[in-house]
């Protein structure tokens, strides 16, 4: 799994400011695993956790988050075969929604504020 992850493209915009030629790169994060920017830092703390021991199959994932971070739990714990992810988040604030997350990957909650 973790060669799948930490290799994203790097895309050079070029472009003109005040009439001047200028180049900016940026991260193609789409490319990740799950196409979010947290995969890598996800599968950090899952492979950590699991090689300590503090992990174990069939131990839930809890994540608050506002989208991105548990999309990639929910994923990446399934896909490593380390147990489903419980994600929360704030009700209506939270952009991680049921529709989002990987199909039987995560059960989603909201929570009051």
């Amino acid at each position: 799994m973790g060669r799948l992850l930490g290799h994203t493209p790097l895309l050079a915009l070029d472009f003109r400011y005040r009439g001047e030629p200028r180049r900016i790169h940026a991260k193609a994060e789409r490319f990740n695993f799950t196409g979010r920017i947290k995969d890598r830092m996800a599968f950090h703390i899952l492979r950590t956790a699991y090689e300590s021991g503090a992990l174990v199959p069939g131990a839930p994932i809890a994540e608050a988050t506002s989208g991105n971070t548990g999309i990639s739990f929910s994923a990446l714990g399934r896909a490593i075969g380390v147990c489903p992810a419980c994600v929360a988040g704030r009700a209506g604030a939270c952009g991680c929604s049921a529709d989002q997350v990987p199909a039987g990957r995560a059960e989603v909650l909201s929570t009051r504020a």
